[in-house]
């Protein structure tokens, strides 16, 4: 037979591994959680429809924005807001703020692959939501022919009469 003190440091060293295997899932457990979030926040998709702007997590709509509920859209960070980021590390490059009308958080920050394409595909869902008419494309008048009318409009001034003749 063992002696009492080498029974008992058995026992208790049995039981200290136990303790660290206990430990170890936990930890084990915790990575696993962070790893599949981390996997989760790559995953967000943002989708216009006819009547809403929605977030998407793996293709499943989990937030949505009626489109009559947008006030403005605008490309400055914002600290304060609903965030939606779909990248581990932010791109300050890739940032969309929508501010909404209503709501107790006003301020609704995506991040799309491309920024400026989906703000104009959202701004295009918008007027025909609203029954707007399309907003004129730049490729549609050129820059003097706007700055022009936008002048002849704020002068108002009647055309200067025609010069005498023979000078």
């Amino acid at each position: 037979m063992l002696p009492d003190t080498i029974k008992t440091l058995a026992v208790s060293e049995v039981g200290f591994w136990v303790q660290w295997g206990l430990i170890i899932q936990v930890v084990a457990a915790w990575l696993a959680l962070v790893v599949f979030m981390l996997f989760l926040l790559t995953r967000i998709g943002y989708r216009i429809s006819h009547k809403h702007l929605k977030v998407t997590l793996l293709g499943i709509p989990v937030r949505r924005v009626r489109l009559d509920n947008i006030r403005n859209i605008h490309t400055h960070y914002v600290r304060f807001g609903e965030k939606w980021y779909n990248h581990l590390f932010l791109k300050f490059d890739q940032v969309l703020v929508i501010q909404k009308r209503r709501g107790l958080i006003k301020d609704f920050v995506i991040t799309p692959e491309q920024r400026y394409v989906f703000k104009a595909e959202l701004d295009r869902a918008i007027r025909n939501y609203m029954g707007l008419p399309p907003a004129p494309t730049v490729a549609n008048t050129t820059t003097f022919e706007r700055l022009a009318a936008q002048a002849a409009a704020n002068k108002k001034t009647p055309p200067p009469a025609n010069p005498p003749p023979g000078k």
